[in-house]
């Protein structure tokens, strides 16, 4: 009798489960014959409004059917956002930012195990508006070696170089007297020519994108009504999807100088009083000094001061001169003659680089037709030997404690500080 009851419930199971399996399978395969409709907005529901502000309903820009259970592709898989916004299906909403706008970020449900009707929304990201960077030097001529490029609003456009060369000033050929400065690129404007040291106003178009690239407001750039003269557009996309921008390189003067220190010596060694210096550049110009000149009261009249001046007792002069590829000293005394010394910057003998300071000195070398009257040849007289060095030694220093002058000839003579002078 146990036996008969085991085998009943073993039967029994066995056929629940039976009719279990067939339920299931009916019910998915009526499951499986049954179609649902997904439909694609252009918007999210109730977000676009007319000019009155009267809601405008999303519209249906796609309409797949689907097995339940199923999957729908997406329709814009695998396109940029260029690529959707040129089918012109979707209806994009508008930005309070000009130099922003919204994008195509996603659907709002997921595709995939499709049990029902489904309407799909789209949902939008802000993104920068793309722009195509065309740069030009200061005056709006081409720059060699730059190439336009697209960036992306508030996105490091990726420089490839910046112009670092001295240019002449001016624009139309006006061109100032000459270049007694290097000038340095400094950033990139939206005008070409500004110069905020003379107009303060031109500082609104300089732009500076080293963390992103950032554009003025047409309130700050004063220029809200189009039709006005120079009306520059950073916000507006043309028909290809971008906005076209140029830029022009702005530079400002080179703010480093140096001290100059110059020693005027005669041939002998002896300084010099009272020579003439004048530092040029290598054009044969005079350069200014980087201070403003003063008049007899000290007042300062407004003008750079001339790098041109006489030496004083120890045959010295200074001036603060500005940067100069190379400086040519020129130096002159109406009895000792002339020199022209030429000085370039790399020379690590006179440069202290780090100091900014130039320490040189010229010695004069007789040429004019008086002094070589006055001044005979060199004797041979036992002053000029070495022994004859050891005399005038010793009696430069009975000078110092006798006051008593010995000049033996015309090569051997007393200088300005009344102290012998020895060349053997």
């Amino acid at each position: 009798m146990k036996h008969t009851i085991k085998t009943s419930k073993k039967t029994m199971a066995l056929l629940l489960a039976v009719l279990m399996t067939l339920s299931v399978f009916s019910v998915v395969g009526f499951a499986e014959g049954t179609q649902y409709t997904v439909r694609f907005y252009n918007q999210p529901e109730h977000s676009s409004f007319d000019e009155e502000g009267n809601v405008q309903p999303a519209a249906v820009i796609y309409s797949f059917p689907v097995n339940a259970g199923g999957s729908v592709a997406d329709p814009f898989a695998g396109k940029t956002t260029e690529e959707i916004e040129a089918l012109g299906v979707l209806a994009f909403p508008q930005t309070a930012s000009g130099f922003t706008k919204l994008a195509f970020k996603c659907w709002d449900k997921p595709l995939t195990n499709i049990q029902s009707d489904l309407n799909v929304y789209p949902e939008f990201q802000t993104v920068g508006k793309r722009y195509k960077i065309m740069y030009h030097n200061f005056d709006g001529s081409a720059i060699q070696g730059l190439n336009d490029e697209f960036c992306i609003y508030n996105d490091d456009p990726q420089e490839s170089s910046t112009p670092s060369y001295p240019v002449i000033e001016g624009d139309n050929n006006n061109k100032i007297e000459h270049l007694t400065y290097n000038f340095v690129f400094k950033c990139w404007s939206l005008k070409p020519g500004v110069d905020p040291t003379k107009t303060p106003e031109d500082s609104k178009y300089l732009l500076n994108w080293r963390d992103g690239l950032q554009l003025p407001t047409d309130d700050e750039l004063g220029q809200s009504d189009p039709k006005q003269p120079g009306y520059i557009n950073v916000t507006k996309e043309n028909s290809e999807g971008y906005i076209p921008l140029n830029v022009y390189a702005y530079y400002t003067r080179h703010t480093i100088e140096y001290t100059m220190s110059l020693t005027v010596n005669d041939s002998y060694g002896q300084p010099v009083n009272h020579a003439a210096v004048q530092i040029k550049d290598s054009t044969g110009q005079l350069l200014r000094q980087t201070f403003e000149a003063t008049d007899e009261e000290g007042n300062h009249t407004g003008q750079y001061a001339s790098a041109a001046g006489y030496t004083n007792s120890k045959g010295e002069i200074s001036f603060k001169v500005p940067f100069q590829t190379i400086y040519t000293i020129q130096a002159s005394d109406e009895n000792l003659g002339a020199i022209i010394k030429e000085l370039p910057y790399t020379d690590s003998a006179h440069f202290n680089l780090s100091q900014r300071t130039i320490a040189c000195t010229v010695s004069l070398n007789p040429t004019s037709n008086s002094y070589n009257e006055q001044y005979k040849p060199r004797c041979t007289c036992v002053c000029h030997s070495f022994i004859g060095g050891l005399w005038i030694t010793a009696l430069n220093l009975m000078y110092s404690f006798f006051k008593v002058k010995y000049v033996c000839c015309y090569d051997m003579y007393a200088t300005h500080a009344d102290r012998l002078a020895y060349a053997a």
